[in-house]
């Protein structure tokens, strides 16, 4: 008896599932999709969506000259089994991002940027082209140095104004970059500021034409897209098609316990984790965390409580170098009902230090 053929990781994320009722082709390959979910993510998928011509059932759209591989990672950054991104792609992916209205992917690129090792000018030139406002403000420099370039002369190390990288630049940027500059030569510069999202909730959940249903969450209305909500989670696709009074009222009332401000990251990963929705929040809150104020040991038992492979490999690379860290570590109580898996690989880690 034969066995199946192991699928890529581009066409089992997107394989044919019951979540999925359209097909994207891309060249020769096929990619099911859930229609609601990318119609509702972008309006130029939707519009194709809309014209299509095609009377096939799942219905099909053709999506031409695009690399199939940087497509495909873009898409899946709206669904709940993201495909990992490749520093060297990111640029790739932001322009498809751009030319297919997919503003949720260009923010998960944009929180994967701002917690990535990359150099501040690649980081300033990237916000510069695509306007990611976070990722420039996060990258902005914060000496003298950061405006020159090094070079080596027969009397040693040089600096000089980094003229060429600077002229590559938009005029609002550049302005930008003087203001900061002036700040540092005052002595008035703290640095960047560390990630924080702004308090957008009424807007990002304001009602549109792609709206509705409503969830009230301590009085205040999130108005929401019922297909996409049952795409990210489970609980409420039984909440809204289940034999349950909630499928025909408009408004549907949430419980929560009340939320410690302090503790709003990991308060959120476990309400996700509630409602079935941790696949699909995972990496947006996974790159929220990475370049969050949160404490190294906090960020490390978080890593290991809900399993963010990423948080943890950069907690270690960045901060365990010495057996002093570990000690500190060891001491916290937490560490205790720790898994026997994260201890293990915190010991492979520390064994190039012993």
């Amino acid at each position: 008896m034969s066995e199946s053929p192991v699928l890529g990781i581009y066409e089992s994320t997107f394989a044919p599932s019951d979540k999925t009722d359209a097909v994207v082709i891309v060249g020769e390959k096929k990619l099911h999709v859930n229609k609601a979910l990318l119609s509702y993510h972008s309006d130029y998928i939707k519009m194709l969506f809309n014209i299509s011509s095609s009377e096939k059932s799942p219905p099909e759209i053709l999506i031409e000259d695009v690399n199939f591989e940087h497509f495909a990672t873009v898409l899946s950054l709206i669904q709940c089994n993201p495909i990992e991104i490749n520093k060297c792609d990111v640029e790739n992916l932001l322009e498809l991002a751009e030319q297919f209205e997919l503003p949720l992917s260009k923010f998960q690129l944009e929180l994967y940027l701002i917690g990535s090792g990359m150099m501040k000018t690649d980081k300033i030139r990237l916000a510069d082209k695509f306007g990611l406002n976070e990722l420039f403000s996060q990258s902005l420099p914060t000496s003298r140095d950061d405006y020159m370039n090094q070079y080596t002369t027969s009397v040693g190390q040089q600096l000089s104004p980094n003229f060429t990288f600077f002229k590559t630049l938009s005029k609002k940027t550049t302005v930008r970059l003087f203001h900061q500059l002036v700040k540092i030569k005052q002595g008035h510069c703290m640095g960047a500021t560390i990630y924080k999202p702004k308090s957008i909730y009424e807007s990002t959940y304001a009602q549109s034409d792609k709206t509705d249903a409503i969830l009230v969450v301590e009085g205040r209305k999130l108005h929401v897209n019922k297909a996409v909500l049952s795409y990210h989670s489970d609980y409420f696709n039984t909440l809204f098609n289940g034999d349950f009074k909630e499928q025909t009222t408009h408004e549907i009332q949430m419980e929560f316990d009340e939320m410690d401000h302090k503790r709003n990251a990991e308060k959120i990963l476990e309400l996700a984790d509630r409602f079935l929705l941790l696949p699909s929040v995972k990496r947006t809150l996974e790159q929220f965390i990475i370049s969050s104020a949160i404490g190294y040991f906090m960020k490390f038992r978080i890593a290991d409580k809900y399993n963010l492979e990423e948080l943890l490999t950069k907690q270690m690379e960045y901060y365990f170098h010495n057996f002093h860290i570990c000690n500190g570590l060891i001491a916290f109580p937490f560490y205790e009902n720790m898994s026997d898996d994260t201890k293990v690989k915190l010991f492979n880690h520390m064994l190039k230090y012993a």
